[in-house]
Parts: structure tokens; sequence; C-alpha cells
């Protein structure tokens, strides 16, 4: 099932972490309506793939609603700290200051409310160049998430052929 929801972007164009964080939060929802109305539909779990800040929300799900989900792949996902990321640098630019710690702790821990019950394969790599290395790796319940390296850069991971090869592989576990 396509994503259908448009430019996924409200976390970049937004004033301040908690303006992010409420975009992030409505995107969860609409997203989650989509994967309802599909397990719901088929009767089948579904398979989320997140690129970035779109594996973000699909673990936020996974947390939230494992009854519809049956595994998730992210790419170049920033789950730890934003600061970690290239986009932090210039959003912070924007709004000169110190960092609000608070709204920090809260977005990194927003993908983290519920218990993770769904498998997790997070891709990552070394040379993203926009998601540092040390916020790329998912660090819910290591029962059920796999953090796999891979080279590739952060625009280039969804056409990556080797990253399409470990996604196709990965989907091809019943």
């Amino acid at each position: 099932m396509p994503w259908g929801l448009g430019r996924h972007g409200g976390g970049d164009r937004a004033a301040s972490l908690e303006a992010a964080l409420a975009a992030r939060s409505e995107t969860e929802s609409r997203v989650a309506a989509l994967v309802q109305s599909e397990f719901e539909r088929t009767g089948r779990k579904v398979t989320l793939i997140g690129w970035s800040l779109g594996g973000l929300v699909a673990v936020a799900l996974a947390h939230r609603h494992p009854e519809w989900l049956r595994r998730v792949i992210t790419l170049g996902t920033p789950y730890g700290d934003p600061r970690g990321t290239a986009l932090y640098r210039v959003m912070s630019g924007r709004n000169p200051g110190p960092a609000d710690e608070e709204g920090i702790r809260r977005w990194v821990q927003h993908a983290y409310q519920g218990q993770l019950q769904v498998p997790v394969l997070a891709l990552y790599s070394k040379t993203d160049g926009i998601v540092g290395r040390d916020i790329a790796q998912c660090e819910a319940d290591a029962r059920w998430v796999r953090n796999v390296a891979v080279p590739a850069s952060h625009i280039g991971f969804p056409f990556n052929p080797l990253v399409r090869a470990v996604i196709a592989r990965e989907l091809a576990q019943v």
C-alpha cells in the first residue's frame, strides 16, 4: 500500500520542537488510520517501511498498535537526540538560544511509548551524511530490534541496490 499522504515534512517546517512533535503526532494518527483500514480490509498484518522521520512514525505505531503490524523496517532514521542531524543544525539557526532539553527528551521518547511486540529492522549508515551514526540505531527492546549497518547516503537509502536486497530478504521471511 503506498504512502498516499503527500510529502511528509511537518517536522522540517516546524518553528519549535513542540510544533514538530505535534506534526509528527498528526502524521502518526493519519498513518495509523490507513494501517488499521488495510488490516481490517484484508485481515492481514501490515509491514511498514519508513525512511528518515517516517521510520520514527513506523516505530511509534509498532509500539502503539502491534495488533496491526507484521514488522517495521526503517531506513536512516534519527532515533536519538535530534541535535545529531544536519536538519537540527539548520533549524537551530532559525531559533538561536539554548536547546530545549525537556523538548528533546520528549521528542526522543515519543516513538517508544508502549510495549514493542513487533520485529524492527533498523538500517543505518555510517556515511549517511544527514543522520549521525550516534543516533541512527533503534534503542527499543533488543529482543525485537536488529540494527544493521549498510553503506548508503541518506538520500540514497531507497534507491540503493544493497538496501533493496536487504529489504527483499526481510520481506521474504515468513
